[in-house]
This record gives C-alpha cells, sequence and structure tokens, in this order.
C-alpha cells in the first residue's frame, strides 16, 4: 500500500491526501525528534549521575581500606 501512495499517479490523482499524508509524516518527524532529544538529554543526565556515583564508591572503597589498614 505504501507504494501505492508514493507513485506518481496516485499522487497526480489525490493530491489533497498526499499533501495530508505528507503533512502527517512531518508533525511525526517534529514528534520523534523531540522524544529523541527527550532521551538523550535523559541519558546524558543519567550517564553524569552514574560518573558521579562511581567516585563516590571509589572513594569510600579507598576510606574502607585505609580503615582496614590502620
Amino acid at each position: 500500500m505504501t507504494e501505492e501512495i508514493w507513485a506518481p499517479d496516485w499522487i497526480e490523482q489525490n493530491p489533497e491526501l498526499a499533501n495530508k499524508a505528507i503533512t502527517t509524516l512531518q508533525e511525526k518527524v517534529q514528534e520523534l525528534e523531540s522524544k529523541l532529544k527527550y532521551a538523550q538529554t535523559k541519558a546524558a543526565n543519567l550517564e553524569k549521575q552514574n560518573k558521579e556515583f562511581k567516585l563516590t564508591i571509589k572513594d569510600m572503597d579507598r576510606r574502607i581500606m585505609r580503615g582496614l589498614k590502620d
């Protein structure tokens, strides 16, 4: 079906439907780009938080090891 929609003959016969399909696709692309941007920002924040947690754990391990040596 999708191949038929994008066929030049179909577009000539149904310009309004073709326009509506293109508009709908553009809206979906914008929506997906927005979701992608949000997901990337969230992933970056989680990565930053993960890095901080790893540094905290590393510091705690050092303190524990020093305490065991004393």
